[in-house]
């Protein structure tokens, strides 16, 4: 049993890294008890249902591999997917984010104060990314 343990401990401690490499994906870096609902808004293959779609808990992530075309119809890293991202500090009551642009082989960190929260974007290559593109829509909620 003990194998096991160490084995899944090293997986656990490389998964961000390893998802990185070849993925887009979502941190939910708040230490408050809030949940971040992501939706992707643009860039999916295949129908409403098979697009992109995670609640993440404060610490957790969630990732998609920017070859699916599922989540990047693109198939490229550097294609940019939209994201629509609430915040839930009750299961009463969301926060809405504006749209959040990621490059698919990127990643966001999202954190800081419900109020004012912290976003962070990255693309494949771990550097700072900063959207100057179209707006899709206005998702004002």
């Amino acid at each position: 049993m003990r194998p096991l343990f160490a084995t899944t401990a090293i997986v656990l401690t490389l998964l961000p890294w390893l998802a990185g490499t070849d993925a887009f994906c979502i941190y939910n870096d708040f230490s408050e008890d809030i949940t971040l609902s992501v939706i992707q808004y643009d860039n999916y293959g295949g129908n409403f249902w098979q697009k992109f779609q995670a609640d993440i808990g404060p610490g957790g992530m969630s990732c998609c591999n920017y070859k699916n075309v599922h989540c990047n119809k693109g198939e490229t890293p550097d294609t940019i997917t939209t994201f629509v991202i609430f915040a839930n500090p009750d299961e009463r009551k969301n926060a809405g984010f504006q749209d959040l642009h990621v490059p698919s082989g990127g990643s966001a960190r999202i954190g800081g104060n419900i109020h004012l929260p912290d976003v962070k974007v990255y693309d494949a290559d771990d550097n700072p990314f900063f959207y100057d593109g179209p707006l899709v829509g206005s998702l004002n909620y």
